[in-house]
């Protein structure tokens, strides 16, 4: 019985996470896209109206106040696209709780009411998807990452006048950049939703009674959360629940039997 109840407990995290990461991942794809077209129609503009002055050239970037227009467009739409993505990231984390935290309760014994998340589990969803991991939110490592991108774009661009490249190779670069954003936000995504989605069912397991969780170690996990976690036994008040790196895929289980050991 015990490891039915833990199947559908591993089952339930896993399903959550394949939904939520896959809508977060075709939302934010959206917004990088529609920053890669505002970025290119930025350089297309630029060039044309350096080149209308007779040459791509960095004296020409520092004429007319170009540079200074540039840097503000740049962080116009860089902020705009930090933005969305908090809100995407942030709504969807709430919602990912919500469930699993309302789901969990088939497994530990408990009915599943229509309406039953009250307004402080409402308040709970949100400060544990606006929580810290490892010192730092996920929207403070959002603006740290567009802080940065707008350093290199900005970077990009500049250089390029210097060498006199044109600007479809400019749009090249900067939507390379663009792309590494977007890699590091689906890592961000796929690390905050399990941490999320470990937090309420540790949260509904507490509500309901329990005291202990093991960790179920994904296929390919790492030496750090094998030394970690494996064979072991945590208080549900304790101890140091994944993720417990960036990407991390593991999940706790709640041990329904008292344990012999708790390694806190």
């Amino acid at each position: 019985m015990i490891l039915r109840t833990n199947y559908w407990e591993e089952r339930l995290i896993e399903n959550q996470f394949k939904l939520g990461t896959k809508k977060m991942d075709k939302e934010i794809l959206k917004i990088y896209k529609l920053a890669s077209k505002e970025l290119q129609a930025l350089v297309n503009d630029l060039w044309f109206k350096m080149l209308q002055n007779g040459s791509i050239s960095q004296w020409q970037l520092y004429q007319y106040g170009r540079y200074i227009v540039m840097q503000e467009q740049i962080n116009k739409i860089l902020t705009s696209l930090g933005q969305q993505e908090i809100s995407i990231i942030n709504t969807q984390l709430q919602s990912l709780y919500e469930t699993t935290f309302t789901e969990s309760a088939r497994y530990l014994g408990g009915e599943v009411l229509s309406g039953s998340f009250s307004l402080l589990n409402t308040q709970t969803a949100y400060e544990v998807a606006n929580a810290n991991f490892k010192g730092a939110a996920f929207s403070d490592r959002i603006w740290k990452r567009q802080d940065l991108l707008k350093e290199q774009l900005t970077r990009v661009i500049t250089n390029s006048a210097v060498l006199g490249k044109d600007w479809k190779s400019v749009s090249r670069d900067l939507a390379s950049r663009l792309e590494v954003g977007l890699s590091d936000s689906r890592r961000l995504v796929r690390t905050e939703t399990m941490r999320v989605l470990n937090s309420a069912a540790i949260n509904k397991a507490i509500e309901r009674g329990y005291e202990y969780y093991r960790v179920l170690l994904e296929v390919d996990a790492c030496d750090e959360c094998y030394s970690e976690y494996e064979g072991k036994l945590f208080s549900l008040k304790g101890g140091s629940p994944p993720p417990l790196h960036p990407h991390c895929r593991c999940c706790i289980i709640v041990e329904m039997n008292e344990g012999e050991r708790v390694d806190d």
